[in-house]
């Protein structure tokens, strides 16, 4: 198997349906995502690969917005309280399990 190295993984989705290559290893939620559009939705189909290695995921925002910083934990910590956090998880994994 060879690996390509591409910038971001739209790029590698993109190579792969247009033959380029023949698979790919990409994350979850970003390939999850780019299959729901019909351009790719039809032309690629998703194996289950669960490797034990976790990926974090991480917010970025400006150094020069560091003021907001405690709005922002506030506001994610308003969205965990109140279950949102959980029921788009479950929402999520209700799709992925549909794929």
């Amino acid at each position: 198997m060879n690996k390509v190295g591409v910038s971001n993984e739209s790029q590698l989705l993109q190579m792969l349906a247009r033959g380029r290559i023949d698979v790919l290893v990409g994350t979850d939620c970003q390939v999850d995502y780019a299959l729901l559009t019909p351009e790719l939705g039809g032309r690629i189909v998703k194996a289950a690969y669960r490797p034990e290695a976790r990926t974090e995921l991480y917010i970025g925002f400006s150094r020069q917005r560091l003021e907001r910083l405690p709005q922002l934990a506030a506001a994610l910590e308003t969205l965990l309280r109140e279950g949102w956090v959980a029921r788009a998880a479950r929402r999520y994994q209700t799709v992925v399990a549909h794929q």
